[in-house]
């Protein structure tokens, strides 16, 4: 078991009141705008539809809900595993949700490395990588900066394959720290010992579950 805490709005704590559980609701969510404007290329959404393919092949689904909640797992305040509410203005009116999971419906990742899917960048981990990628982004129909996603289904996956060094922790103690190798923890300027800043997914929010509710 594991304690969570995930930032929610007044809506998902109604349905927890009067259903006993909620579901992520996307139009609740940040991307919720982009739906509207098809000819954004690369935003939120997409990012978040990636890594619910990728919870699809590891965590099992016994729910209705299509797209997973988000916490922490160590939100990294202050170097502490547990959120500094004084730290999260931006969700004034909203509540902290203090929850105990199961580890096994949780989905842990990354955070900080999670930057590179938000933004269609390849984690470059390795001086034959660099290499690669610099070359890329200089061919001009391949710029990954300009064009995103790429169209050459080839290099678009030579990225994609690359995000998946955000799922690469391992526990310890309390906290997590990257399995990634060490010459590719040194290339990417990380401690093997650093603590890293860990959000997990998961499919809903039992009531039966919650610890703590705070008003934020």
């Amino acid at each position: 078991m594991m304690i969570i805490q995930s930032f929610q709005p007044q809506s998902v704590l109604d349905d927890i009141n009067k259903n006993g559980l909620a579901f992520s609701k996307p139009d609740f969510s940040i991307w919720d705008g982009e739906i509207i404007n098809p000819d954004l290329i690369w935003g939120f959404r997409h990012s978040y539809e990636w890594m619910v393919q990728q919870m699809n092949r590891s965590v099992e689904n016994n729910t209705f809900a299509k797209f997973p909640f988000w916490g922490w797992a160590w939100s990294g305040d202050n170097d502490q595993k547990y959120i500094d509410l004084s730290l999260h203005k931006e969700y004034s009116g909203e509540y902290l949700i203090t929850m105990e999971l199961d580890e096994k419906d949780l989905f842990f990742s990354d955070f900080q490395l999670w930057h590179y899917v938000l933004n269609y960048w390849p984690i470059v981990s390795s001086e034959e990588e660099r290499i690669f990628f610099e070359a890329l982004e200089k061919d001009k129909k391949n710029n990954y900066y300009d064009n995103k996603p790429l169209k050459d289904i080839v290099y678009d996956l030579k990225i994609r394959n690359t995000w998946n060094k955000i799922f690469s922790l391992r526990k310890s103690g309390d906290f997590f720290i990257s399995s990634l190798s060490e010459k590719e923890i040194e290339y990417l300027e990380m401690s093997p010992e650093e603590k890293i800043v860990t959000q997990s997914c998961f499919w809903n929010i039992e009531k039966k579950n919650i610890l703590k509710v705070e008003k934020i």
